[in-house]
C-alpha cells in the first residue's frame, strides 16, 4: 500500500478540481446555446394553467441574461452530477477499505 505525502494528495485534489470545473464550463456552455429550448421546456406548465397563457415579466433590464446564465449554469451541473461523484470518488478511493469500496 502506497502512502502518499500531503503534497501528493494536494496535487490530486487540484487536478480533479480542474476536471470538475473544465466539464463544468463546458456543459454549461452547451446548455446555454440551448438555453431558449430548456427556457421553453421549464415554463410550459406555467402557459397551461390558463387558456390565455401566462407570461414571466422581467422587470430588470440584465434579468433576461442572468435568467439564462442561471438555467445554464443549474442544467450544466445536473448533466455533470454523474461526473463530479466519480471524481470524488476516484480521489478518495485509495483511502477506503475494500470493505468500504463495496459499500460505495
Amino acid at each position: 500500500m502506497h502512502s502518499s505525502t500531503f503534497s501528493e494528495h494536494l496535487y490530486e485534489l487540484k487536478r480533479r478540481l480542474i476536471y470538475v470545473i473544465l466539464a463544468l464550463s463546458i456543459s454549461s456552455g452547451i446548455c446555454y446555446y440551448f438555453v431558449q429550448e430548456i427556457y421553453l421546456f421549464i415554463t410550459a406548465p406555467l402557459g397551461q394553467l390558463s387558456e390565455g397563457g401566462r407570461k414571466v415579466i422581467y422587470t430588470g433590464l440584465a434579468e433576461v441574461f442572468f435568467t439564462y446564465l442561471k438555467i445554464s449554469l443549474l442544467f450544466g451541473l445536473l448533466t455533470t452530477l454523474p461526473f463530479i461523484c466519480y471524481q470524488i470518488y476516484v480521489f478518495i478511493s485509495p483511502g477506503l477499505l475494500n470493505r468500504e469500496k463495496t459499500i460505495v
